[in-house]
């Protein structure tokens, strides 16, 4: 019998176990050198599908105050849990970023784990840019990473894989339209594992691999940002950008 989760519902118990902490931190200190302010202490950074919380976790330790937001209360919670000892320098919010609402303004933005791949058609991601641009100032940057287009066609697949499998979960990619670099990602969890009880579960996520210039384009198109590329996080997996506010 098999049941199928919301996305991260099963998940978020091994999430941190098969996290890349490693790059998220030099993305961290990245977005932190891109913000012009003299003290981190000063920072408000939104951090977009927050998840567990370990960005939260590393620009905290920054010195920055904190904006989380997450459409998943199962990875809120265990956010909530993580960040405690934080909660003066984090506030979590459960929220679709498609409907993001702040009541004040942030001096950046940060979106890890390829989490925009989740918005699969032009006029969802020009939604999000368009909510960006309401909370972030002129000069702020947005910082964000891509699943590459490529890497399917690499040693990624065989990788995440057996990154997986060494957690109990079988991990697998397909394409559902290459053309427009559609993919599903489906994770199979064990019977045994202590958030599901009894039942296999599974969890199914549909994303998109966007290229570099469909990004430039649809940034142009929204105009509120100028887009770069960031060679200098490139994974063999994931390309990383950053947008500022204009």
């Amino acid at each position: 019998m098999s049941r199928e989760f919301e996305p991260y519902a099963a998940l978020s118990v091994v999430y941190d176990s098969v996290s890349n902490v490693a790059a998220k931190k030099a993305a961290v200190l990245q977005l932190m050198q891109a913000v012009h302010k003299e003290s981190n202490k000063d920072l408000r950074i939104l951090d977009l599908a927050s998840g567990t919380g370990n960005v939260a976790l590393l620009l905290a330790a920054e010195g920055a105050q904190v904006i989380g937001v997450d459409r998943s209360q199962t990875m809120l919670r265990a956010a909530q849990e993580k960040l405690a000892p934080w909660s003066d320098r984090v506030e979590l919010l459960n929220q679709d970023m498609r409907n993001l609402r702040l009541s004040e303004a942030c001096d950046g933005a940060i979106c890890l784990s390829f989490s925009l791949c989740y918005l699969t058609e032009d006029s969802e991601f020009v939604t999000v840019i368009d909510r960006l641009a309401n909370v972030l100032p002129r000069g702020s940057p947005f910082l964000f990473d891509m699943l590459n287009a490529r890497a399917p066609d690499s040693d990624w697949i065989a990788e995440e894989s057996a990154r997986w499998a060494n957690r109990g979960i079988d991990w697998k990619f397909h394409w559902l339209d290459r053309e427009k670099l559609k993919y599903c990602i489906q994770y199979r969890l064990p019977g045994d594992n202590k958030a599901i009880m009894k039942e296999q579960a599974k969890e199914v996520h549909v994303g998109r691999a966007y290229t570099s210039r469909e990004l430039h384009d649809l940034f142009d198109i929204q105009g509120s940002f100028v887009l770069e590329d960031l060679p200098s996080l490139r994974t063999p997996s994931l390309d990383y950008y950053i947008a500022r506010r204009n």
